[in-house]
């Protein structure tokens, strides 16, 4: 493609400029390729995506202990402006009580330079659904707004930029929706817009970029005009505007001259891309067909992981990879997952003997055929014939976490059924890792019920009572301190070399969500060092989180909590004094389901 000359650069500049600011919507000529349904709000925790990342009402779920009750999806009219203070937009959120938030109250009685600290410390790549589902909880919940926020402080704009972190991307463009026209500036504008482009809706980005660019100057709506502009076959204006920029803008990243070249025409160079590029710059990347390095899956953000995933135009071997990190950090829901899966190229022999074609290799791939393979079995016996033979490989040849998680959707569809006893064993412990507690307790229930009929179901409910103990908010569970010394009998004989850790962080967390363990149990692990070695967070967090909660302050007991979980690598708490003392604080602050499933998630972290 040749470029057009640069002959009165500064009076061409001019004249884009004007034009563009009398510039309507640009509606692409052609539909944005997209896969799945577009502009519904993510699901806050894992199973929904997680979230995937996972809302929770106050009630139980009902079957079994009913701690992992998903957050509803949101539709476009659903959106509430929260009625305690019309004219303090900072108030507004989406969700409440009845929808899985929190109370209205939820930050009565915190000061702003507390929220201002640590809302920008919220974890973003946290495999925890707990913690995932308590952050995004937080942030979508309506409620007063702290205490001395300065008027010119943007609290909407901190929590949109925090869900977009954490790749809760549609629950953002949601968000931002509340917030009237008059009030959005420059910066906000550009969160939505770059929002739109990594929710793949390039026409309503284009859209709103049209409508903007004579408002605001900066360079990213010029980029964002050029790259509209080519993206509507208007490759002439394109190049001009790139151009320029060029001459002018020492700041603009070569793949957005890449990328402007590409899609005229032009066969240049792939570039290398920024390590966290933003979502017109990805999303020009994709469009123009630049190479997306597979390293950058390995270290992206959720929000650039979900664009890949999302992409048609990803490389298919990169979006499975993309998707399964996706999922796995709750940016991604399950029917997202299972429809990438679904549409994925197999071939007809590879369709039809997927278990065969497993055992001759192993990979992204593979395991997307296992799990499509067994979402499309027509019966739940088949189902589970097909996980127990991909976990089963995944267990001998690496990735079965990620096998776990990606299964999850088919896994968590499946109703308990008696008559699947043999794989209720098995789908309880997945479920129970993959932060699914109450369909776990469904498969428990089962394995517990045939237990004195079938040695061999005894065997698995003897290994899965831990943690249903700790799942049991009904105390439906039998429980009893012989039962419990059996265990750590069993425990040391089993396994001596992890034993005293693994009995160290169970007695922690049950006697966090209230159990007593009996002294003598206590006496035996004094055999072992008294020395503690794990990493942990300091006395001001623990002491902080003991004010809040104490005090009721339930929104910052909660970003206290998922703060200190992103400080210690955004998991759950590596260290049995801050898991104790982030499980004892969820149940002061009246948030017991959150906290039983904090419990299981850490006794499993543990090796339980």
């Amino acid at each position: 493609m040749r470029r057009l000359p640069l002959i009165g650069c500064v009076t061409v500049l001019s004249v884009l400029l004007a034009a563009a600011a009398t510039a309507q919507p640009i509606m692409l000529k052609r539909a944005t390729p997209e896969i799945g349904a577009q502009g519904q709000p993510d699901a806050a925790g894992p199973g929904a995506g997680g979230p995937e990342g996972a809302g929770q009402p106050a009630g139980d779920a009902g079957a079994g202990a009913g701690v992992n009750i998903p957050l509803r999806p949101l539709d476009k009219g659903a959106i509430v402006v929260n009625s305690l203070d019309a004219v303090n937009i900072d108030a507004v959120g989406l969700i409440g009580p009845e929808e899985g938030g929190f109370e209205t109250s939820l930050w009565q009685g915190t000061g702003w330079p507390v929220v201002a600290s640590l809302v920008p410390r919220m974890p973003e790549m946290s495999v925890s659904p707990a913690i995932r589902s308590l952050a995004s909880r937080l942030l979508l919940s309506r409620g007063v707004v702290p205490e001395g926020k300065p008027e010119t402080a943007g609290f909407v704009r901190m929590r949109v930029d925090r869900l977009l972190a954490m790749g809760q991307v549609t629950n953002a463009l949601a968000l931002l929706r509340v917030v009237p026209e008059e009030r959005r500036d420059e910066a906000f504008s550009r969160i939505e817009v770059d929002a739109l482009f990594l929710d793949n809706r390039q026409s309503d980005a284009c859209a709103r970029v049209g409508a903007l660019v004579g408002r605001f100057q900066d360079s990213y709506w010029r980029q964002a005009h050029a790259f509209c502009l080519a993206l509507n076959g208007e490759h002439a204006r394109a190049a001009l505007i790139g151009d320029l920029l060029r001459e002018r803008d020492a700041d603009a990243h070569p793949a957005f001259f890449a990328g402007i070249e590409r899609l005229g025409g032009l066969k240049n160079k792939d570039v290398e891309l920024p390590a966290s590029p933003s979502g017109l710059i990805l999303s020009l990347a994709l469009s123009a067909r630049l190479a997306i390095p597979e390293n950058i899956v390995k270290n992206a953000r959720p929000s650039t992981l979900r664009l890949l995933a999302l992409s048609p135009q990803t490389d298919p071997e990169l979006r499975l990879l993309a998707s399964e990190r996706a999922h796995a950090l709750g940016a991604l829901t399950d029917d997202q997952v299972v429809q990438l899966y679904q549409a994925y190229p197999f071939t007809e022999n590879e369709l039809r003997h997927p278990i065969t074609t497993a055992e001759g290799g192993w990979g992204p791939r593979i395991r997307a055929l296992l799990i499509r393979a067994a979402a499309n079995q027509p019966v739940s016996l088949g189902k589970a014939e097909v996980l127990r033979r991909a976990w089963q490989l995944a267990a001998e040849r690496g990735g079965l976490a990620e096998t776990v998680r990606a299964s999850m959707p088919v896994v968590a569809a499946m109703s308990p059924n008696p008559a699947l006893a043999n794989f209720a064993a098995e789908a309880a412990r997945a479920l129970f890792a993959g932060g699914r507690v109450a369909e776990a307790m469904g498969w428990y229930d089962i394995v517990a019920a045939d237990s004195d009929r079938l040695p061999e179901l005894r065997k698995a409910a003897d290994s899965l009572w831990p943690i249903a103990v700790l799942a049991d908010t009904k105390e439906i569970v039998v429980w009893d301190e012989e039962r419990l010394t059996a265990w750590y009998v069993a425990l040391r004989e089993r396994d001596p070399e992890n034993a005293l850790r693994l009995a160290l962080t169970y007695f922690t967390v049950l006697e966090a969500v209230g159990r007593d363990v009996p002294a003598a149990l206590w006496q035996k692990l004094l055999d072992g060092p008294m020395v503690s070695l794990e990493p942990g967070l300091n006395r001001a967090w623990a002491r902080n989180l003991e004010n809040a909660a104490e005090s009721g302050r339930v929104g910052e007991t909660v970003l206290l909590l998922v703060s200190g979980a992103a400080a210690t690598g955004d998991r759950t708490f590596p260290s049995d004094a801050a898991g104790y003392r982030a499980i004892i604080a969820l149940r002061r602050a009246g948030l017991e389901l959150d906290a039983r499933r904090l419990a299981v998630e850490t006794a499993i972290a543990a090796g339980l």
